[in-house]
């Protein structure tokens, strides 16, 4: 997976922590830091964050949509084993499949060319998807 940019976490592994949060590879600064749900560690700042970003197909070209589609269908089944089904869809665009949490919500989410996964605080969602309404009222 390419890197998702400076101070984003790119390398997802189970942490085996009694927190039941997970770990996170920063692979910018080769350092470990222990993320509770709902949160993230940006080096560059010394703050939780409200969303974890993460690419998990590489950029496609126009000729490649099918296999895009293909892997949003599947990345759609996995997460759906595990979580059940979405509790919203979104026709877009971008499409997106969402599983809310009490405090977050699981966010799949297929773009022109690639698929992205966002663990994201409600709150953020929330103001995300008022911002878009109002912009596409014409009012931001």
């Amino acid at each position: 997976m390419p890197s998702a940019g400076p101070g984003r976490c790119t390398t997802p592994t189970r942490s085996p922590n009694s927190s039941g949060g997970l770990k996170f590879h920063n692979a910018q600064r080769h350092a470990r830091h222990r993320v509770r749900p709902g949160q993230w560690h940006n080096p560059r700042q010394e703050r939780p964050g409200h969303s974890i970003e993460l690419q998990l197909t590489d950029f496609a070209d126009a000729a490649e949509k099918i296999e895009v589609a293909t892997a949003f269908d599947n990345f759609g089944a996995a997460v759906s084993a595990r979580l059940g089904s979405p509790t919203a869809r979104v026709a877009g665009p971008p499409l997106q499949y969402r599983w809310a949490g009490a405090e977050a919500t699981v966010v799949l989410e297929r773009s022109a060319a690639s698929v992205w996964l966002y663990l994201i605080t409600n709150a953020r969602l929330a103001a995300d998807d008022r911002n878009i309404e109002l912009d596409e009222q014409g009012l931001l």
